[in-house]
């Protein structure tokens, strides 16, 4: 019990209650007491009362502690000891369902896959209609799929999908049997289901995972039209974001030219669903392009196109974007210029880059 008194205490400590979800200065000055209440307390009193405190504090644990670093992990260990205490010993009925399915999450959390296993099913087999078997079966079969056993991962999924079907966690089986497909190497299948998932996925949050996972699928297969194409079409209130995403994946890939492609459509959509992105602002990331691709030809010809096109860009533009975007420019033109400076010995592309800065100093003064 005294490893229980300490694990309460250092959660008090931390998380406070969950009722106020932050410590109050006595339970600072006091963490002892409340370790002494929860070994000294009758046996009826730590089996239910107990019970419930012990299972709302990690929650509140489960909660607010992940990203604190040691300190959020020290917690959630000490949290995992006392829900062991109160899932084996205390009394069968919701709490003890309860501190078993958290006990299985805060193992997961905490990378003890082996150990989140044996506890989610140990609460499905003793808590059969417990009102977190669903969320059990989600963690197991996202156990087997985090460590790459997809067909386990599938199967299980598959369960989720048949026992509870209409629910927010059918739908998640269905995302992540689609993403099982993609894994074992079946791509055009995952590729076709992930856009059928897109049109009728309920869920809000589900939807902008679908959506964010297809931007990754469409760069690894390397379909910029398509891309293009399906978000216009499917996603018509964000395809400006969604595309943007897919041109700056690209360009952490290093196929610049594939990016150059989705600029190209964005470019046609600037200013219609996306206001605060203009058509220079587009343009300029093509010239960022052509200058990781070292074709200074092909930056300065960029250039002049944006200095053209700039102005009218500007009116539509509001303070704040022509603010960043005239910071941005500026950064790019001074690496253009350096480029030049190695690179041009005839010194025909510097005259052409001095006309087009020139143009850009004027249009930005107007502004």
């Amino acid at each position: 019990m005294n490893r229980v008194a300490s694990g309460l205490g250092l959660l008090v400590m931390v998380v406070g209650t969950p009722a106020l979800g932050a410590p109050c200065e006595r339970e600072r000055k006091d963490v002892a007491s409340s370790a002494s209440w929860f070994e000294s307390a009758p046996a009826r009193t730590v089996t239910w009362t107990a019970a419930g405190v012990v299972v709302g504090l990690a929650r509140v644990a489960l909660a607010d502690c992940l990203g604190r670093g040691p300190t959020g992990r020290r917690v959630l260990e000490h949290s995992a000891d006392v829900l062991g205490v109160v899932a084996d010993g205390g009394p069968k009925g919701s709490k003890a369902a309860e501190a078993r399915y958290l006990l299985g999450t805060v193992e997961h959390r905490l990378r003890r896959p082996s150990d989140a296993l044996k506890t989610f099913r140990v609460l499905l087999k003793q808590y059969p209609r417990s009102r977190h078997v669903p969320d059990a079966l989600t963690h197991v079969a996202d156990i087997h799929y985090e460590r790459q056993a997809y067909a386990l991962a599938d199967a299980q999924y598959a369960t989720l999908q048949k026992r509870f079907p209409a629910t927010y966690h059918a739908e998640y089986a269905a995302y992540r049997r689609v993403w099982c497909d993609y894994r074992r190497g079946a791509r055009g299948t995952a590729m076709n289901a992930f856009q059928q998932l897109a049109q009728v996925t309920r869920s809000v949050e589900l939807l902008a995972r679908i959506q964010s996972d297809l931007v990754t699928l469409f760069a690894d297969m390397g379909a910029p039209s398509v891309a293009a194409a399906f978000f216009k079409r499917w996603v018509p209130d964000r395809p400006v974001p969604l595309l943007k995403q897919l041109a700056d994946t690209y360009v952490e890939r290093g196929r610049f030219r594939a990016s150059d492609q989705v600029l190209q459509q964005l470019i046609g959509l600037a200013g219609t669903l996306a206001p605060q992105h203009t058509a220079s602002w587009f343009r300029r990331l093509m010239v960022r392009n052509a200058l990781s691709l070292e074709d200074l030809e092909l930056a300065v010809e960029r250039l002049e196109v944006l200095a053209r096109t700039c102005r009218a860009d500007q009116r539509k533009a509001s303070p704040e974007v022509r603010k960043t975007h005239a910071k941005k420019l500026e950064r790019l033109l001074s690496h253009v210029g350096r480029a030049l400076v190695r690179h041009d010995r005839r010194g025909i592309l510097t005259r052409r880059f001095e006309k087009t800065v020139a143009v850009l100093s004027k249009v930005s003064r107007r502004f």
